[in-house]
């Protein structure tokens, strides 16, 4: 598989001017095979995706509530990798659960300047 076709397929997006950046990671389940940023992002560059997120989430946490990895009580700081949480996130997340989350009760900001 060529990964870098689907690189000329972003830029082209990019120069039509659809959006002013890009950030492009192609991965399967032992990692991540290729990245690119385009226009004025870098490989860590973040976006706010709002919704568009929300039906592979929650697909997502149906399925580990299912193998039983966690429940909609388990407390979200729990669930995110030792040591990489910044104290801002920390104290934001202090006390929120999944059930929080997915019924947007988690009382984090709704959209956020990144």
């Amino acid at each position: 598989m060529d990964l870098h076709k689907v690189d000329g397929i972003v830029q082209d997006y990019v120069d039509r001017k659809y959006f002013p950046s890009a950030v492009l990671s192609v991965f399967d389940p032992g990692g991540i095979l290729h990245t690119l940023a385009f226009g004025e992002a870098t490989e860590d560059t973040w976006y706010d995706l709002a919704s568009v997120t929300k039906i592979v989430c929650t697909t997502l946490i149906l399925f580990e509530m299912e193998k039983g990895h966690l429940r909609l009580d388990s407390p979200v700081l729990d669930l995110l990798p030792k040591g990489k949480a910044q104290k801002q996130t920390i104290e934001r997340l202090q006390g929120v659960t999944v059930e929080n989350v997915m019924t947007h009760q988690s009382g984090l900001v709704a959209w956020y300047p990144f």
